[in-house]
């Protein structure tokens, strides 16, 4: 497994594929040919729920799963759909 030196964060950007019963993110990595991924559900009309995060091997260590759960409660909060309980809103 090749890690990203400690002292240098990856370059990451975020895609989102959803539909009316969930979806994912994908977090692509400069110079990486598979991204990670966090799946969700919608719960109803209110909720979410994050049912797998996957990083590859060759990601693992780099903070990416955190970077995908901070992503998703960000676009949330963008939304207005976060509060200070946390996500109270589907994506």
């Amino acid at each position: 497994m090749t890690q990203i030196p400690k002292t240098q964060k990856p370059e990451i950007s975020f895609t989102l594929e959803s539909d009316d019963e969930g979806g994912r993110y994908l977090a692509h990595v400069a110079g990486k040919p598979e991204p990670g991924e966090l799946t969700f559900k919608r719960r109803g009309e209110n909720r979410i729920l994050v049912d797998h995060v996957r990083v590859p091997h060759s990601l693992r260590g780099n903070g990416i799963a955190t970077a995908l759960a901070r992503h998703l409660v960000a676009e949330a909060r963008a939304k207005g759909r976060c509060d200070r309980t946390g996500l109270n809103r589907a994506l």
